[in-house]
């Protein structure tokens, strides 16, 4: 019973011990967590809000974790000094990559390039941001082969340090809305001065009205950044193309609205085009299509 005595004289060890405590800690910090997080979930309806409870709750537990679990094994007056200064010695020799991502999650905490529930683009992924870790950021993609501003049902798993090596776009942050086009492209010997007319007719009825507080909010935004395209109204634009009189129209809309109001105006279109005998949409081949009635 050698291996008996030896595991009877591991308990009567300070390490035994240590790891006792600590196991104690870590399971009552956890079942605090865990009632706290419950207690959060019943009180706050709010997903947004239950989310950012629900995640600082976590932080704040493993951080006391750190703190109750390092005093156990380096002792109270050096807890401060030892603990970390070992802690992020080792961290910096094996884990430079997660000391990065640890990095990017600070710097967006503090300086927000984007929160939870922004739209943004990094490394040739779109998404809404629907988590952030002290490692990583979760999106759930949109585009890629769905050809619009809609999901595909995937998760994108970013780690927090790409925010310093690649370009972050943020769709909703600072200025909310998008200038988006609609464009047709007709044959030469059509009615363009109609054409144009009824673009901007249907435009008007379905692109985002511009109230005094979407152009006040803006005007904030053209203030803080330098925005020089200020002028807030659709528009509609012609260019001669190698295959007919291309016109496109010009238009704010909110973010997650692009696709539906693009889809509104071209079915529109479609409809009063199929109306007229002087309109007659050009394909790709130069060849003028008739849209008959």
């Amino acid at each position: 019973m050698t291996w008996m005595n030896s595991v009877a004289l591991f308990l009567k060890t300070t390490t035994a011990q240590k790891l006792f405590e600590s196991a104690i800690v870590i399971l009552i910090l956890w079942t605090l967590s865990h009632f706290a997080k419950k207690f959060v979930a019943k009180r706050i309806s709010d997903k947004a809000s239950r989310y950012r409870w629900s995640n600082s709750l976590s932080y704040l537990f493993v951080i006391l974790g750190f703190i109750f679990v390092g005093r156990i094994w380096f002792g109270a007056g050096k807890s401060a000094a030892t603990y970390l200064g070992l802690l992020s010695a080792g961290i910096a020799i094996a884990l430079s990559s997660l000391i990065a991502n640890l990095a990017g999650w600070i710097f967006i905490l503090f300086r927000k390039p984007f929160t939870v529930g922004n739209r943004v683009q990094i490394n040739g992924v779109t998404g809404d941001v629907i988590d952030l870790r002290p490692f990583q950021f979760t999106l759930m993609e949109i585009g890629n082969w769905v050809q619009a501003d809609q999901p595909t049902g995937r998760f994108v798993y970013i780690p927090n340090g790409m925010v310093f090596s690649n370009p972050l776009f943020n769709y909703d942050a600072g200025f909310k809305y998008l200038w988006h086009e609609v464009s047709f492209a007709i044959s030469f010997d059509s009615n363009w001065e109609k054409v144009r007319d009824l673009m901007m007719e249907a435009t008007i009825r379905y692109c985002m009205k511009v109230t005094p507080e979407i152009e006040e909010e803006i005007n904030i935004a053209v203030s803080r950044y330098l925005v020089s395209d200020n002028n807030l109204q659709p528009d509609v634009f012609v260019h001669i193309a190698d295959n007919g009189i291309r016109l496109t129209t010009r238009y704010l809309t909110e973010v997650r609205k692009r696709r539906g109001v693009a889809d509104a105006i071209q079915r529109d279109l479609l409809t009063e085009f199929r109306k007229h005998d002087d309109i007659s949409i050009a394909d790709v081949n130069s060849i003028a299509i008739s849209v008959t009635k």
